[in-house]
């Protein structure tokens, strides 16, 4: 008996831990995220050629803190195309957006307690912090997968890192393909 007490506690803790990890913290933001990167990856796919259609998968898989400089080529060409700016801008408009309300909406909760200690306030200002950063790369994964899947359905050859730390790396040379998903 203790054997099947012991067993049905063990997976009560793994099915209550399943649950909690699969509990999506931006649930709300998801629909109006997806329609903005619905609707900026269809531009991309439609009006821009696959070598910058590449760069701005680049851009998203490189947005992280060991892949800065990466990143940052890679930021520098897509700026440099300059008849394809509004794109870049309406990325970085939506995204900003979407941020702002959310450090808004946070902002608001904060002010609205009561009572609240200045030790308090400065730990929630760090959770504000961890959130936002959190909120970039679902955002940023979001973004990403969407515009895979349709630079996927219309390009034929396999869909490569370009950058490296130098910026764009020659063709012959691009040896490690883009993950499906971030």
């Amino acid at each position: 008996m203790t054997k099947y007490f012991v067993s049905l506690a063990l997976v009560s803790q793994l099915v209550s831990s399943i649950h909690a990890t699969s509990v999506d913290p931006f649930e709300k933001l998801r629909p109006k995220i997806s329609r903005q990167a619905q609707s900026w990856a269809a531009k991309v796919a439609t009006t821009v050629g696959e070598d910058l259609q590449v760069a701005y998968l680049n851009l998203f898989a490189l947005n992280t803190e060991e892949l800065l400089q990466s990143f940052i080529k890679c930021a520098e060409f897509i700026e440099a195309q300059s008849d394809k700016l509004s794109l870049y801008e309406e990325l970085g408009t939506g995204i900003m957006d979407i941020l702002k309300k959310y450090a808004e909406n946070f902002q608001e909760k904060i002010a609205l307690k009561k009572n609240i200690t200045e030790k308090e306030t400065e730990i929630l200002w760090q959770k504000l912090e961890m959130k936002i950063q959190d909120l970039v790369m679902y955002i940023n994964a979001i973004y990403y997968q969407t515009l895979y899947q349709l630079v996927v359905k219309r390009n034929t050859s396999s869909l490569m890192y370009m950058f490296d730390n130098n910026g764009i790396i020659p063709r012959e040379k691009r040896i490690k393909s883009l993950p499906r998903s971030l």
